[in-house]
């Protein structure tokens, strides 16, 4: 399994020369290995970042060609500047929704909208007209039997 990031513990100075690189990371160009090298798999993509010397080094948010990361074994400014840059680009996550009233009761049963404590029961009202019908129709079928 390849690993999607390092964990970039905090270092202000190459925070800021990181931050000031964030915006130039969708411009670098993209390389797609297409076998595999070291540990990483075919598939995986790097960036060509310029060095602020001019060297150009292949980047991703787990490793980095330049003397920083390779040599003094630091998490350089490149590698900072694509994890935060990746992290801009994913999507904030959807806000959980509180528990309403719907969530916590079901619906009434006859479907006029209103809320019961329990699933498959009608709301007092149409209970009520429920009883009310059946009432009439029961004084309806004596009167019609006399």
């Amino acid at each position: 399994m390849a690993v999607s990031s390092i964990a970039v513990p905090p270092d202000p100075a190459r925070d800021a020369r990181a931050a000031a690189l964030v915006d130039q990371v969708p411009t670098w160009p993209r390389y797609t290995l297409k076998v595999a090298w070291g540990s990483f798999s075919a598939g995986t993509v790097f960036r060509r970042a310029r060095g602020s010397n001019g060297a150009r080094y292949l980047v991703n948010a787990v490793a980095c060609e330049c003397p920083d990361y390779q040599e003094a074994g630091n998490v350089c400014k490149h590698v900072r500047a694509v994890v935060a840059w990746e992290a801009r680009q994913q999507p904030a996550p959807a806000p959980k929704k509180r528990a309403g009233y719907a969530d916590l009761f079901a619906a009434c049963a006859a479907g006029c909208g209103e809320l019961v404590e329990r699933t498959g029961e009608s709301c007092y009202r149409c209970t009520s007209e429920q009883v009310h019908r059946a009432d009439l129709a029961r004084k309806r079928a004596l009167l019609a039997n006399l």
